[in-house]
């Protein structure tokens, strides 16, 4: 859920939370047909295609896996 916070909400919130893991990734974000994708490009060489929308994959992209169900892909468990 989204909600909009003032500056010391979220400072409050900083102060509690507890880090399991940082995620580093680099992240390329692109148009083709109108659409917005985004690339996300792990430390570990994984590289994970996002989009907002039920749309065709662009034929220069190779899909080795579609991950969009599978947990581990989350960033929390990468």
């Amino acid at each position: 859920t989204n909600q909009r916070i003032d500056k010391k909400e979220y400072e409050r919130l900083l102060k509690q939370r507890k880090i399991k893991n940082i995620v580093e990734k680099k992240r390329i974000c692109f148009t083709y047909k109108e659409h917005i994708y985004k690339l996300d490009i792990f430390d570990n060489n994984t590289y994970i295609l996002e989009t907002d929308e039920k749309v065709k994959i662009p034929s220069f992209i190779k899909v080795i896996k579609d991950v969009s169900t599978d947990k581990k892909y989350k960033n929390r468990n990468m």
